[in-house]
């Protein structure tokens, strides 16, 4: 049986494009393997109710954490040896992988000792482009690299960007493909490039469309109006804190739900003396899409200051609120403006400064059942945008790589 290999630096519970694939793969005749990482908090619990899923895949986690400290203690130190390395040799490829992170090595190590013989491995997030490349050189298999995020413009740390150039220079031109997360993020690639050398294609990060409900067209006598906002963690540098101050304002008018992870020092100093919020814990993604259909709102405020990929990525939140028929309160990134051009019903582009918050919440008040009513509309118009149509690609791609070794009726491991 064919086998296809997925390696993420995170684990599926906090990669949902990758559990997406994963998705995909499970309907198909193929054997499937999948490397992830534990993290000793929500994302474990929500990860063991994943695997119970797909009883036919085989799952393997590594612990980058300080729960095995030992271990911890070395990958920390290997990781700090290779970035005095690579300022000694800047140019050596291997030392830039692995002074991404502790993740590459430990994944690298893996690699090494495995014996799996996949036919196919499929890389998402920066520490696993390095181990992918190595493990299709080692058992010639191809190998392809998923980038949900422009990885060169996270950050500001110049080193980390310098490290990451090169590896992806140097690696993403020797895979079988590269699949992107928007338009934008392809386009900046290709730049950084200078030239399209390898084969691109977007995949667009949209969700299943059963796992969202269906609004209730009845929108009277359902109150203020109900705000959406969620995240793998609440935190400050997330665009929250710019808004807050004025919806402090309109308090009696509105309900703020929360979805996420919160620190603890953001709930203290923003959060809990503001009784107008309401706070829910990470919910698994077929929940959390599910309780969209309560709200009115969904809020997509990134903060592009923080870096290049806040200013053109478009987060999953984005595609969830927009498949649920959410209306979209977004910050004015270079990618929300694109998505809100090609879906001007769909919400509001507004800059993160409190005149214009205040104006437009106060419209929004205002207007509270015409943003209702166009609820069904928003919901079935999306309907044109979904998991199962963008996905279609993708498995146009897979059957393209594979089908050579349907034709051999292959047999592996």
């Amino acid at each position: 049986m064919v086998h296809i290999l997925l390696i993420t630096s995170s684990n599926l519970a906090s990669n949902p494009r990758c559990l997406k694939e994963l998705q995909l793969l499970d309907s198909m005749n193929v054997k499937i393997s999948v490397v992830g990482f534990k993290f000793h908090n929500w994302a474990d619990k929500n990860e063991i109710r994943i695997n119970k899923d797909f009883k036919d895949v085989t799952f393997f986690y590594l612990d980058s954490t300080r729960h095995e400290i030992v271990s911890w203690i070395f990958l920390t130190l290997m990781e700090k040896l290779f970035r005095l390395l690579k300022r000694f040799f800047p140019k050596n490829l291997f030392f830039s992988a692995m002074a991404l992170t502790k993740k590459s090595w430990l994944l690298l190590r893996w690699m090494k000792k495995w014996n799996g013989h996949p036919n196919l491995i499929i890389a998402h997030n920066p520490p696993t482009f390095y181990p992918a490349f190595f493990l299709s050189k080692k058992i010639k298999a191809p190998f392809a690299i998923d980038i949900e995020d422009f990885h060169p413009g996270e950050g500001r740390n110049k080193q980390a960007q310098k490290n990451i150039i090169m590896l992806m220079k140097c690696v993403l031109p020797k895979a079988v493909y590269i699949s992107y997360a928007s338009p934008l993020i392809e386009e900046f690639t290709n730049k950084l490039f200078g030239q399209k050398n390898f084969l691109n294609f977007t995949i667009n990060n949209c969700f299943p469309n059963n796992e969202f409900k269906s609004p209730d067209e009845n929108f009277e006598n359902l109150g203020k109006l109900r705000f959406v906002w969620f995240s793998q963690y609440i935190n400050y540098s997330r665009g929250l804190e710019n808004l807050l101050p004025v919806f402090d304002i309109f308090s009696d008018n509105i309900d703020l739900t929360l979805i996420g992870e919160m620190r603890q020092n953001f709930y203290i100093q923003e959060i809990k003396h503001r009784k107008y919020i309401n706070y829910q814990p990470s919910l698994s993604q077929s929940d959390l899409h599910a309780s969209l259909s309560m709200f009115d709102v969904g809020l997509a405020v990134e903060n592009k200051l923080v870096d290049t990929n806040k200013n053109i990525c478009l987060s999953n939140k984005i595609w969830a609120y927009f498949q649920s028929g959410l209306f979209i309160l977004a910050s004015d990134t270079d990618g929300q403006r694109s998505f809100l051009m090609q879906h001007h019903e769909h919400g509001i582009l507004i800059p993160l400064e409190q005149k214009v918050i205040k104006k437009t919440l106060e419209h929004l008040i205002q207007n509270v059942d015409m943003i209702r009513s166009g609820r069904f509309h928003r919901y079935k118009a999306a309907k044109k945008f979904s998991w199962e149509i963008e996905s279609k690609v993708l498995n146009n791609k897979w059957q393209a790589i594979l089908e050579p070794l349907y034709k051999m009726n292959i047999a592996i491991d």
